[in-house]
């Protein structure tokens, strides 16, 4: 209301107010009647194919892996090899410990991921971590020694699947605990030998190199250090921070130019100390005596991965 000229003047506003509220309160009311809409789940079409890297074993390439098993099988036996069987899944830790980081296994390869329960677990990229941790937890080094174990199983590696590569294959592995002495590495090399003979395999060449022990081995990682210093400005980035914290890997880089600083590195072989010689040195005279003539190339690998070697060979001749 307001007051003009001494006469009140009514307004009619509020008619058309109620309409406003009324209007209001009727889509309030309507949108809370209002059913939600229904989510529409979409089933995840199923791929008819294993995961990349996988593979199916047909009935028809079965009786060529019955084949190896018992080949596998009765030649373990024949070397005092026991059968042991570990599962293929693992506390990463295990794998990370054992293999060590700076490694391609640990920093790009292994499968790993959290439980529902918190756990940090890994598929097993290879079968040793799991026997190590076998031998410990079970007691087995009150055994006599050497205590000698054989298991066969796949393992996982996230690497790049190509011909014959897959990130599921297949390990035998032999490993013998307890004692160093070299007789066992020559027994094992004799062993292998067997196996793929066995199986067919013609045209066998062994190489074999040492890395020696902890202590000898801390010291020519720091005389790599020291080389690959010098040629830093010439390595590619991945070995520029390999330098940092897995020199030796810098071997095993693919880059034509790391190849070529590689070439001309320290030799793990030089740098033993006299109780690793005398190992190494025996040997050889074993392997001499099976009539088995390997040749000597540089470490490439982390030992953890067991000594993969690069393109340069050499004669095989030890003082």
């Amino acid at each position: 209301m307001s007051q003009v000229k001494g006469k009140i003047i009514k307004k009619k506003v509020v008619k058309k107010m109620d309409k406003k509220t009324l209007t209001v309160k009727s889509a309030v009311a309507a949108k809370k009647i209002a059913k939600p809409k229904a989510k529409v789940q979409v089933e995840e079409e199923i791929l008819m194919q294993p995961p990349r890297g996988m593979r199916d074993l047909l009935p028809g390439e079965q009786p060529y892996w019955n084949q190896l098993r018992r080949v596998l099988s009765r030649i373990s036996l024949e070397y005092g090899f026991q059968r042991i069987d570990t599962p293929a899944v693992e506390y990463a830790n295990l794998f990370i410990r054992s293999i060590g980081k700076g490694t391609d296994i640990v920093d790009k390869e292994i499968y790993m991921f959290t439980t529902k329960g918190g756990d940090k677990v890994a598929m097993r990229p290879e079968l040793t971590a799991g026997l190590g941790r076998a031998y410990i937890q079970h007691g087995m080094n009150v055994l006599s020694k050497p205590v000698k174990l054989f298991s066969t199983g796949p393992v996982y590696r996230y690497d790049r699947p190509q011909e014959g590569r897959y990130r599921e294959h297949f390990q035998a592995n032999f490993d013998a605990f307890g004692e160093q002495d070299p007789i066992l590495d020559a027994q094992l090399i004799q062993l292998a030998h067997r196996v793929v003979t066995s199986i067919g395999i013609k045209n066998i060449q062994f190489q074999v190199n040492s890395i020696g022990c902890p202590k000898c081995r801390k010291e020519y990682q720091e005389l790599l250090v020291a080389y690959f210093e010098s040629k830093k400005q010439k390595l590619c980035l991945n070995c520029k921070k390999r330098l940092e914290i897995n020199p030796l890997r810098i071997l095993d880089c693919k880059e034509d130019k790391c190849i070529q600083v590689a070439a001309t590195a320290p030799q793990s072989i030089d740098r033993l100390c006299t109780e690793c010689r005398v190992h190494f040195k025996s040997l050889l005279e074993y392997l001499d005596e099976l009539e088995f003539k390997p040749t000597w190339r540089n470490l490439c690998r982390n030992c953890a991965e067991y000594g993969y070697l690069k393109e340069k060979e050499k004669s095989l001749s030890f003082p």
